[in-house]
């Protein structure tokens, strides 16, 4: 027993041995120590284990003699080892975990497996991707254009650009952002902001069952050189003159790729466009104009977190002022923020959207799952065909499975999803293809042969050796008619638009209007007749009212379009508040609000000027805030959002990420507080440096071994890696709050809202050497957050470096301890689909997020995600919580309104009620409710603080 005083040193001043050695003592007496040699074991590995897990440093003191462990080959025995063995999954294990005895493999080696006994070493470990084991050294092309190294790193490489506008006003960016803008008139789709080389432009006309919901009519794209190109429907028409297809000259093609999809390929600026013919686009352009563009497809620079950029050069916080910005006709209306839930309005269509929809879900599209996510598909899928009109239930359905469909083609991962009986309808003797073009199988190609350049798309074809006639029917190419000299056009005809009746006068368009038009002008604006403009110059490009400037659209082209007589403001002045001025007079725009010129607002860390109608901003590195809301929705650094819900515990933000020595190292468990498993609360820890780990739990937190009730700040010193780190702890309303000296801040509202924020960078003091750091956290940090460089491309990022689709696959990547069994089933079932009986409560209740109370702040910030949340947590949580995750869910959205300086008082005394009346004591303070009072109250020793780096916070506050 004497080694716990000889071997165990270094131990003795976290843990007094004097009690362990008394034990040891009795053990060896009441054991038969001449048949066994082992009586003290227990007893002093008790000891090493304590000392620990208090902080110390257990020697090796076991021998082959004395109380030996024997390991698997390639595994040796350590005292002081981390919990969960390094494996190659996980094979980054953070330094700051307490020790604990077990085998290990030999340093630099690793399990090649989570439960498995053979060590490799980690220059040999195979890596994992969409599942298939890879091994070490090989090259693997993913997402089509990044290649991926056998480190598990990926080269980030940008991929050739996509973007779509799909049915009821669906859009995804190049940078791959959903959103849903419901306008109502020709807006900028997509243009060339460096070359003007092409400019596409989309219209919208109301559809669907309901009044509010908008669909995709038309597009037009301008090129530099073919002039103009429109498309309504499956009508083509060049330069104002229809065309057959196929139609091509010296760099345009357009041409039909099967019965489903017709392709546009323009080789000069390498655009390609592929469409349905009534109401699916999609725009292709290469990564030579990265960067470079502009419109409701985003500015494609890998990064979707900016790609609200408006046609005003502000990043917009919602789809309705990024879209209004866009549009180029001043007399169609704003767009509200308001969007409609289709399947809440139509209640009677929501089981038959549901279990029509989950078919995405299914074996039919299970091999894409992994590599497209079909979550956002499904979401489309319910809302189009609860929009439709019950005779087209199935083809709203099928359009939207085809879109996810084409999707995973662009991935090479092509799926036979329909059959005769599901999805499709082959006419004229074609047959359905999975991949195929229509390219050289027409009877028209054969007259005027046509150059294929297109990728593959599904549909029906014609077999090899037969072509498709004019009338859509399959035959030998002996039966195929010529086409000669322009014989199938058909010139001479009347043009009708809404409103408007167009005809054909000396060679050209004029349209005049068939509603009244003013006898007499607003103030300063001119009426222009199109057909004396006309008549004047016909040889001329007549422009009347269809492209009327104002402030808002100055800066947007006007597409060659059919001239409309009307009023408009003369040359070089545009229209704002019903008069004509110059450009320079204009104000600004942001977020659906005009600012003068002259003015200022801040923009995140940045602030902004108007000058004569355009901003100037600043160009600062911002922080970044990080959440976890409710039951199982993240917010990551950058923007991104995603729901994950486990039973271990899980890294939310680090800076210790691959072999890169960290500073902390915050994590979370959460706890189900039902039978159902539904969250109640979450307990958060925080480890500083090597020596200091905080864990907050309600109402307390207890830093290493001390216990500290938080009653009052507190404030101390922790050291990492010979770097100063210093923390204070705070109660500020309804949240503790954790600051320190890194860079580092996180809040808790001492049940399901924790908030993490890192600054862009910060400086610290050595404290060996009077030497001043600064520390760059931008791109540095990893784990659930995501890696805060300000792109949300990439937040899935896992250990390896791989950044996946799949929410499941990266939620139980980081987990903190590999012993704790991964989540094996992502749920896809909403919870009110799940709980119908709690539904309307919930919407009921969830309103408030829609009412007049957050009017201003929807504006701001778009509040979708936060009803969506308010919904799924208020229908999934237990009877008797239920109130408690509503206004959980309720708040968060409240706060984040509250950073952006609009306080909403949505509390009442019927909906989550706050009592601060019982903070009252003695009348030393009057405590008061604020929606989001200062973090940094006045203090005796501090008056009028005008420096507060912390978030204002919701709660009850002191009012000295």
């Amino acid at each position: 027993c004497n080694i716990l005083w000889a071997s165990f040193s270094q131990c003795h001043g976290h843990i007094n041995p004097s009690k362990f050695y008394t034990a040891c003592l009795s053990d060896i007496c009441r054991c038969d120590y001449t048949k066994r040699d082992d009586c003290h074991c227990s007893i002093i590995t008790m000891y090493s284990r304590y000392c620990a897990i208090a902080g110390g440093i257990s020697p090796n003191w076991r021998t082959a003699m004395r109380c030996p462990r024997t390991c698997d080959a390639g595994h040796g025995w350590t005292e002081c080892g981390v919990e969960s063995p390094q494996t190659c999954i996980m094979p980054n294990l953070l330094v700051n975990q307490p020790c604990f005895d077990r085998c290990h493999c030999a340093p630099g080696n690793a399990c090649l497996y989570e439960h498995g006994s053979e060590c490799v070493h980690l220059s040999q470990c195979p890596c994992i991707h969409r599942e298939n084991e890879y091994p070490s050294g090989s090259v693997q092309s993913i997402y089509n254009c990044n290649q991926w190294l056998g480190s598990g790193r990926a080269e980030p490489a940008l991929c050739p650009g996509t973007a779509q506008v799909h049915g009821y006003a669906h859009y995804k960016t190049f940078d791959e952002k959903f959103y849903t803008f419901e306008g109502r008139c020709q807006y900028v789709f997509a243009r060339d902001n460096n070359t003007d080389q092409f400019a596409m432009y989309t219209e919208t006309t109301e559809c669907g069952i309901d009044a509010e919901v908008t669909c995709f009519k038309s597009f037009t794209i301008i090129l530099k050189i073919n002039g103009l190109t429109q498309v309504t429907c499956y009508t083509v028409t060049i330069n104002r003159y229809e065309v057959q297809l196929p139609y091509q000259n010296s760099d345009l093609y357009i041409f039909r790729e099967s019965s489903l999809y017709i392709s546009l390929h323009h080789t000069t600026t390498g655009l390609a466009v592929i469409w349905n013919g009534y109401g699916t686009v999609f725009i292709f352009t290469s990564t030579v104009r990265a960067g470079a563009m502009r419109g409701l497809a985003g500015n494609y620079n890998g990064n979707a977190a900016d790609d609200f950029i408006s046609s005003y050069g502000m990043l917009e916080s919602t789809p309705a002022s990024f879209g209004n910005s866009w549009k180029l006709n001043k007399d169609c209306p704003d767009v509200l923020v308001e969007i409609i839930d289709a399947c809440e309005i139509n209640s009677d269509k929501g089981l038959f959207a549901m279990t029509a929809c989950h078919s995405i879900y299914g074996s039919r599209f299970s091999p894409c799952h992994l590599v497209v996510n079909p979550f956002v598909y499904y979401k489309m899928c319910m809302y189009e065909y609860c929009e439709c009109a019950k005779e087209l239930n199935t083809l709203c359905m099928c359009d939207v499975l085809a879109v996810y469909a084409h999707k995973c083609s662009l991935e090479n991962v092509y799926l036979d999803w329909r059959s005769e009986s599901f999805c499709l309808t082959c006419k004229g003797g074609q047959k359905y293809h999975i991949c195929s073009s229509g390219c050289g199988k027409s009877c028209r190609s054969l007259s005027v042969p046509e150059i294929c350049t297109s990728p593959c798309v599904e549909g029906c074809n014609c077999v090899d050796g037969q072509y498709l006639n004019p009338s859509g029917v399959c035959v030998d190419d002996t039966e195929c008619p010529c086409y000669h000299l322009g014989s199938w056009y058909h010139p001479g005809q009347t043009l009708h638009t809404p409103g408007v009746l167009c005809q054909c006068i000396r060679g050209r368009i004029q349209c005049e209007g068939t509603k009244t038009l003013p006898s007499v002008c607003l103030d300063g604006q001119i009426y222009h007749n199109c057909t004396e403009i006309l008549i004047n110059n016909p040889a001329g490009n007549a422009q009347g009212s269809e492209c009327s400037k104002t402030c808002q659209n100055k800066d947007l082209p006007c597409p060659l379009s059919l001239c409309v007589s009307g009023c408009a403001c003369p040359q070089d002045y545009v229209w704002h508040d019903d008069r004509c001025i110059l450009p320079e007079d204009c104000p600004c725009y942001h977020n659906s609000k005009d600012h003068p010129s002259g003015s200022s607002i801040n923009v995140d860390c940045n602030t902004c000027n108007c000058t004569a109608g355009r901003w100037t901003c600043t160009d600062r590195l911002c922080g970044g805030e990080c959440s976890v809301i409710g039951e199982d929705h993240f917010h990551t650094f950058d923007g991104t959002w995603f729901d994950f819900s486990g039973d271990c515990e899980y890294i939310l933000a680090t800076d210790e990420c691959g072999t890169t020595p960290g500073n902390f190292k915050v994590t979370f468990k959460s706890t189900p507080c039902d039978t159902l498993g539904y969250v109640c609360s979450r307990t958060l820890s925080l480890t500083l440096g090597v020596s200091w780990w905080l864990q907050l739990r309600v109402g307390i937190l207890y830093p290493s071994n001390n216990f500290i009730r938080l009653l009052s700040d507190e404030t101390s010193l922790a050291q990492s890696n010979g770097v100063d780190v210093q923390y204070e702890i705070i109660r500020r309303g309804f949240f503790q709050i954790v600051t320190t000296s890194i860079g580092l801040t996180v809040l808790w509202d001492e049940a399901t809202r924790i908030y993490v924020q890192v600054a862009a960078f910060h400086s610290r003091i050595k404290l060996w050497h009077l030497e001043k750091v600064c520390i760059l956290l931008q791109g540095k940090l990893c784990g659930l957050c995501g890696d805060f460089d300000h792109e949300q491309n990439n937040d899935l990022l896992m250990r390896s470096q791989e950044v996946v689709t799949s929410t499941l696959d990266f939620g139980n990547n980081w987990r903190l301890k590999d012993s704790c069994p991964p989540v094996s089933t992502n749920h896809t079932e909403e919870k009110c689909d799940a709980h119908p009986d709690r539904r309307s409560w919930a919407i009921r209740k969830c309103g408030v997020i829609e009412g007049p109370a957050f009017a201003a702040c929807r504006k701001e910030i778009d509040y979708l995600k936060y009803l969506a949340h308010c919904l799924s947590d208020t229908c999934g949580c237990a009877t008797g919580g239920d109130c408690e995750c509503f206004c959980t869910a309720v708040a968060a959205y409240a706060h984040v309104c509250g950073q952006r300086g609009i306080l909403v008082d949505w509390r009442t005394p019927d909906v989550c009620p706050t009592m601060c009346e019982v903070y009252n004591k003695n009348d030393t303070c009057e405590w008061k409710y604020e929606e989001c009072g200062t973090s940094c109250p006045d203090t005796c020793c501090d008056r009028g603080q005008t420096n507060c780096h912390l978030p204002c916070v919701e709660g009850c506050h002191p009012q000295c």
